[in-house]
């Protein structure tokens, strides 16, 4: 069960690096993907979060909270569909939880 720890740790960072990239970057052809991503990447953090509470989860709460934020704050900016993001966000949460899940169901 060892990688698991540090596959979660290096799946954050570079859900964080991702989401930097789409809260920052402004290429007019990917903006709608970069709407989406960040989305994404909320999902994938409040995700940890909750799943991974009992240990290292809470910690990236603040990481998640400020994310969530510049996402909305990025969606009203660009005048996006707020409610579609959140439920891209939502699935994002599932479908972390669901790897996090199937991952240590394989590993123990």
């Amino acid at each position: 069960m060892w990688p698991l720890p540090d596959l979660y740790l290096l799946e954050m960072v570079a859900a964080s690096f991702l989401g930097l990239w789409s809260i920052w970057g402004n290429g007019s052809r990917l903006s709608a993907l970069q709407g989406i991503l960040s989305w994404v990447v909320v999902g994938f953090l409040f995700g940890f979060v909750i799943i991974g509470s009992f240990s290292i989860g809470i910690w990236f709460m603040p990481a998640a909270v400020l994310f969530a934020i510049a996402s909305i704050l990025s969606n009203i900016r660009k005048g996006d569909n707020l409610v579609v993001h959140l439920c891209i966000g939502l699935a994002a949460v599932l479908a972390q939880a669901f790897l996090m899940f199937a991952l240590i169901r394989l590993y123990t």
